[in-house]
């Protein structure tokens, strides 16, 4: 390459060469460590940072080394700059242990049907969280709700940030429960049944207090609940050698009704919600496979609506009750969404009858409420075949 002759006139008269200003990014010592690895600006929100948040990503912090020469690498410097998370760190510990000790205490005992679930709601656990990070932050997410419900009855101030707790716990738990499912195990199945039932708790308090103006049918709660079905059959597979594990009592309880739906038992309960003569047939194209989607879904909800003369709630209506969103098929579920009135029809019987779990605290009167919601979306030909449901709801 020919050296630029500096010492002519015609080397000094050469127009400069631009060159582009380099770029220099200041490496940060205190994102997160996703972000770092990512290379990315981490805005250092705790516990979560919005990357992190927005992703999906389990987000956390460790201290740096200083680099050669840099001073703040004193002790004094590095105690002060670790104060803040150390703070938050203990503050979060004992906000967790404050959580831990409410769950075992109260909110295992809220949860429980009957003396055949309290084992498992309570001691059995509390005893996962020790080994389960989506255990032990499920635990934490039900126990900020519990309290902040029990808060709200007593009318005493909160003590704890509810909608923060709620949050973060809820992200956490999530995270460390897909990582279980992506490689389902005999180690690791009772985790994630344990896990799943209490996202099926928070789900139903969700329902509680979602908005009904304007009404949407209440899909997400059908299928995050229902998603439940999928951990249960697997469990069912690795649990099969081990009957005394958790997997294969939690779902023991729920298999023989199961067996009922694919036999159609009860169906004749609410037969009537099948009949397609006019003007009924104008709201919806027939088929054999709409025909059993249907026979399927009133069957399942007929084996709850046949105790509604009951006297008291029976430990199987409440397990219906709180199981029925498993046991209905995908394409139902999809009805509901395209809001077909023979799907919401059927619906209103089982909102009506979980007004027997009213005092249940992470349901209250969503029962009452999405039954009401969803009669006045009916047109008016189907009002006829809803007169018992109505009856009772007026009348309560």
């Amino acid at each position: 390459m020919p050296a630029t002759d500096f010492g002519t006139s015609e080397g000094l008269n050469e127009p400069a060469r631009k060159r582009h200003a380099k770029l220099f990014h200041r490496k940060t010592r205190t994102g997160c460590q996703r972000c770092r690895i990512r290379r990315v600006k981490c805005d250092e929100g705790k516990p979560i940072c919005s990357n992190c948040k927005r992703l999906g990503l389990v987000c956390g912090y460790a201290q740096v080394a200083a680099a050669p020469g840099d001073t703040s690498g004193c002790t004094w410097e590095k105690k002060k700059q670790s104060e803040p998370e150390s703070m938050e760190s203990e503050s979060r510990r004992k906000l967790e242990l404050e959580l831990f000790y409410h769950y075992s205490t109260e909110t295992g005992k809220s949860i429980a049907i009957g003396e055949s679930t309290q084992d498992i709601w309570g001691p059995i656990m509390c005893q996962a969280a020790l080994r389960s990070d989506a255990v032990l932050n499920s635990i934490c997410l039900l126990s900020a709700l519990h309290k902040a419900h029990k808060e709200k009855i007593s009318g005493t101030r909160e003590l704890i940030d509810v909608e923060k707790c709620t949050s973060t716990y809820l992200h956490l738990a999530l995270n460390a429960h897909h990582k279980d499912l992506s490689h389902l195990t005999a180690d690791n199945i009772d985790y994630a049944c344990l896990a799943s039932s209490a996202f099926r708790i928070y789900d139903f308090h969700r329902l509680q207090n979602r908005a009904l103006k304007p009404y949407a049918p209440p899909v997400d709660w059908l299928r995050m609940t229902g998603a439940t079905h999928v951990v249960f059959l697997r469990a069912r597979e690795l649990a099969r050698e081990n009957p005394e594990s958790v997997g294969w009592k939690m779902t023991s309880g729920a298999f023989y009704v199961v067996e009922e739906r694919q036999k159609l038992q009860h169906s004749e309960e609410l037969i009537h919600l099948l009949d397609y003569r006019e003007p009924l047939e104008r709201t919806e194209a027939w088929s054999d496979e709409t025909h059993l989607v249907y026979s399927t879904a009133i069957s399942v909800v007929g084996a709850i609506w046949r105790f509604r003369h009951a006297q008291e709630l029976c430990p199987e209506m409440h397990l219906r009750l709180l199981i029925l969103p498993m046991l209905l098929d995908d394409e139902f579920v999809a009805y509901v969404e395209e809001r077909r009135p023979r799907a919401l029809a059927i619906l209103v019987h089982y909102f009506v009858m979980l007004r027997w779990l009213s005092k249940m605290w992470y349901i209250g009167d969503a029962g009452h409420r999405e039954a009401w919601a969803v009669l006045q979306e009916l047109p008016t030909e189907w009002q006829g075949l809803l007169s018992e449901p109505i009856g009772m709801l007026e009348s309560s």
